[in-house]
Formats: structure tokens, sequence, C-alpha cells
């Protein structure tokens, strides 16, 4: 099974975006045993020689269903989510280690660096409703500045479904929850889960995408409703999404470029589950007025924005979006149709001075974004005179001529004498 290849050009789009960010994959030991395993490494590859800072979790449940199944043995736990008995625990360290050498010996075919290492620290789980775990752990500590440094170095850390106490005892741990572990603990901009599942199924259909609020309310009243294969990975993103980490994506990793086109593809192949980082923006209201008044008059004294009189933003409140936190306004953008030519202005992005610095700016223009794909329209426009950097990189705009512009805007450009630059992305 194979996609079209990913255009060059929607990686470029992309690439400033994710510079020096971390991903950590998770990759089930079922997809480690695929012969499309020498794509994702080929995949992965690329996302390192863009300075995408790449961590790998591996799973071994495929693997140690096939030895036990070939020796006639049931483990106890095949999945890291049940008690470890002692044979289980001795099946697991030996499906580890051979699954490690096929991760290696694939990284090594792709001369790309990597260390396996110890820094994590595991507990036993321990007695859950009267239920002894025994040799099952959690991830308990991680070794952040050893992890640092050898992503820095651009090596890529590898973590197996095993980690050790305190006092060097063995323990199986899920690898799910090892990659949000690893995840939250890192800020990772994302975490991927490489399955043999097309992405998270509902009722036995594929989701594209959906809030970690919208899974966890499915989680909370109908768990039997999720693909079973798919549920630890479903209850590992809503976890780690109410932290850093704003984006899980679910995927199959036996599609030939997969995991490119889910990162760089504007439609992706598999479940995107975002973060609830919008809950704070929300349309205006006439009672906001007064206060995108306030923000938009302090930044067009600096030539930040075009001034906008109270009567002009009262006309147009209901184009505007607000960042609201306790009441109170901290940011403002709007959104102006162009219903003619089927795009849309992206206008008046503003934060109050005392908030700046803070990814405010950021979720208002994604969410803004996000509310321009979902009414359709093909292009989003953008005039800057001292914001064309934080377009371009975080978003992946680029300069155009006054040829894209519709012509009533064209005119109104023409006479305001700012000499903005003009920016799209084409939706």
């Amino acid at each position: 099974m194979s996609i079209k290849p990913i255009d060059l050009r929607d990686i470029l789009d992309y690439v400033p975006r994710f510079r020096n960010h971390i991903f950590v994959i998770g990759i089930d030991g079922s997809v480690i045993v695929d012969p499309n395993f020498q794509s994702v490494l080929v995949d992965i590859a690329v996302l390192s020689s863009v300075n995408i800072k790449i961590v790998i979790v591996y799973g071994i449940g495929q693997q140690m269903h096939d030895l036990a199944e070939s020796r006639g043995f049931v483990p106890t736990n095949s999945r890291g989510e049940g008690p470890t008995d002692d044979p289980t625990l001795a099946l697991a360290l030996e499906c580890s280690a051979l699954t490690a050498n096929l991760v290696m010996q694939g990284l090594s075919q792709q001369q790309l660096p990597y260390a396996i290492t110890n820094t994590v620290e595991s507990r036993p789980v321990g007695i859950v409703k009267g239920v002894d775990y025994l040799h099952t752990g959690i991830c308990e500590k991680v070794d952040l500045p050893r992890i640092h440094k050898l992503l820095d170095d651009g090596v890529i850390p590898v973590f197996p479904p095993i980690a050790y106490s305190q006092h060097g005892e063995a323990l199986r741990l899920n690898s799910d929850q090892l990659a949000a572990s690893l995840s939250a603990e890192l800020q990772a901009s994302k975490l991927i889960f490489l399955t043999t599942r097309p992405g998270l199924s509902i009722d036995g259909e594929p989701i594209l995408n959906l809030s970690a609020e919208q899974l966890d309310r499915q989680i909370d009243s109908a768990p039997e409703h999720i693909d079973p294969l798919q549920l630890s990975k479903a209850k590992q993103a809503v976890k780690v999404l109410s932290g850093t980490t704003q984006r899980v994506h679910i995927l199959d990793g036996r599609v030939d470029g997969g995991l490119l086109t889910e990162i760089f593809d504007k439609v992706g192949l598999g479940t995107m589950i975002h973060s609830n980082e919008y809950d704070r923006i929300r349309t205006a209201t006439e009672d906001d007025v007064a206060d995108i008044y306030s923000i938009i008059k302090q930044a067009s004294k600096q030539d930040f924005l075009r001034f906008r009189s109270l009567d002009n933003i009262r006309r147009l409140i209901h184009d505007f979006l607000v960042y609201e936190v306790d009441d109170s306004i901290l940011g403002c953008t709007s959104l102006i149709p162009y219903p003619e030519d089927n795009v849309v202005e992206l206008a008046s992005v503003c934060v109050q001075p005392f908030h700046q610095g803070k990814g405010i700016g950021q979720k208002l223009v994604g969410y803004a974004i996000a509310s321009a794909r979902a009414r359709h329209y093909s292009r989003i426009l953008a005039l800057s005179t001292q914001a064309i950097g934080f377009f371009e990189e975080h978003f992946g705009f680029r300069e155009a001529d006054m040829d894209a512009l519709p012509a009533s805007r064209k005119q109104e450009l023409s006479s305001s004498n700012r000499n903005s630059r003009i920016l799209v992305l084409d939706l």
C-alpha cells in the first residue's frame, strides 16, 4: 500500500514551523516487522535532516504474541497493560532485545546516530483493585538533561518497553504510556503513534481529527465504541494533550511515505487529536468593542497595525476573534471575507504588550486559519509591515504581489501609504 509522494514544496512550507521541535514517535511492534518499516525509517531520516529532533519508543506486543504462540506459551501480559509474571517478563526481555536489534539495524542503514539509554526510571504498578501487577511498571522519572544532550548532538534516543527501577528491577512497560510520558516531560510538539490501523476508529469509522475534549468524553461515556487496539493510545493522547504537547497523530505505519504525509500534507493520512488550546478563543460580541479598540489603538501608535475607529470595529465586530482569560481580552484578530474571490483576509492580529511572547498570537492565527479552512475559502491573505517573519516561519505564508488581492483591497492598500507586504497561504 502506498500514497502519492509529498511535494518538496509542501515540506518546505512546514519546515520553519518544526525546526528544532521534538517529535516522539511510538512504533508498534507489528510495524517494525512489516516490510514497510524501512520506509518509516527513511521518513524519520527526512525529519531529522530538517532539524526535527526525534525520539523513538518501540513496542513488542506482536513479537511477544508470535514467540509465545510458537512455544505454546500463554503470556499473562502481551501489551504492558496487565500483570507480568516471571515467564512473561523473561519473554518480554527476549523480545525487546530482538526488536531493538531490528531498530538499530534500520537506523544504521539510514546512517542515523542513535542511543538506547537508561534515562527512564520505572516503578512497579503494584496492587490495583486487589490485583498484583507483579513485574509491570510505569515511567517514574526521566533524566531530561541527558536526553536533551543527545538530541542537541543529533542523536536519536531509542526507548524499549523495558525499564528498570532504582533497585535495578526489570519492569515491563506499556509503550504507549512510555511514549506519552516522554512527550510530556520533553514538551514535545507532537506525539505520533505508528500502528497497523488507518487511525483512531469509533464505531468502526476512521476519524480524521477531533479534540482531546471530544475524545475524553467518548472514553468516559462509551469506550467500547473505540477500536480496542487503539484505546490505550486514545487514553494516552488525552493525558498528554493536557500539557504542552499540542498534537497527537495515530496512523498506519505500513503505508509508504505515510509519516511524511501525516506531518507535511494539509489533509494528512490518519487521525489528528488536538489539544483544547482554542477553548479561550471565541467570536467577538458587542461587549468586546471597547477592549478591541484599546488593543488596536495602542498597537497602531507603533505603526504595528493600521488604526481602526470605534465605529469601524463596531460595524465589523462579528468578523473579530478574541482571546479571553478570566473575562479579560488579551488579544484579537479578524477575518475579513471577500466572497467574490473566495478568499479571506487575516487582519488586526494583536496581543496586549504584557502578554506578548506567550504564544497567544500563534493560537489566534492558528484558530483563524482553521476557521477559514472550515469555511472552504481557497486562500487566506495577510498584510504586514513588521510581522512578516512571524507569518512565514510559524504558518508557511509566502509573499505575493498586488495581483493576489481582491480589487477593492488593492485600491485600499494603494491609498494607505503603509507599504505593507502581501502574504498568502493557500488553503
